[in-house]
């Protein structure tokens, strides 16, 4: 009977108090701050990742705009997807969606595959050329992982915004 009713409040303790956070991108606020250091330096408002052939190829922030935000896509006109990096208060935030309805009304990325290949994309961005050099040889286990979402996510953009 003792057992019972410690294990009828160890449930009502766990209902009451759920533990599950939303996930938080690998990204960090320094890392943002880096790009911006980058791009002020190079005196310039992109970065293109020549070996890419697809979405998040091109990184393109304003470094004299605030809030400094990041986009990423792909440099061809016709693919409408765009990723937007921001820290909004001390978080950093991924919104996924179209050129054409901007941040503002970019829904919120909360799926932690999703945001663990959009992390993965901009890392490629912010790496020096040196250290360029030392990963890419042959496409990179994160590398391959990156190609194949961005192909899947031309079907996920489409249907959000149809």
């Amino acid at each position: 009977m003792e057992d019972d009713m410690k294990t009828i409040r160890t449930i009502r303790t766990i209902t009451k108090k759920p533990w599950v956070t939303p996930p938080t991108p690998a990204t960090t606020p320094a890392m943002i701050q880096a790009f911006w250091h980058q791009l002020f330096r190079e005196q310039t408002n992109y970065v293109i990742l020549e070996w890419l052939r697809g979405f998040g190829n091109v990184a393109y922030a304003d470094p004299d705009i605030s809030p400094f935000i990041v986009r990423l896509y792909h440099d061809v006109p016709d693919d409408p997807r765009v990723a937007y990096l921001s820290i909004v208060g001390s978080h950093v935030q991924w919104r996924l969606g179209t050129k054409d309805i901007g941040h503002a009304h970019c829904p919120l990325v909360t799926d932690p595959a999703q945001l663990a290949c959009l992390d993965g994309l901009f890392w490629w961005h912010t790496v020096t050329l040196e250290e360029r050099k030392k990963k890419i040889g042959r496409p990179t286990l994160a590398h391959r992982r990156a190609i194949d979402w961005i192909r899947q996510q031309s079907h996920y953009v489409n249907r959000t915004n149809a």
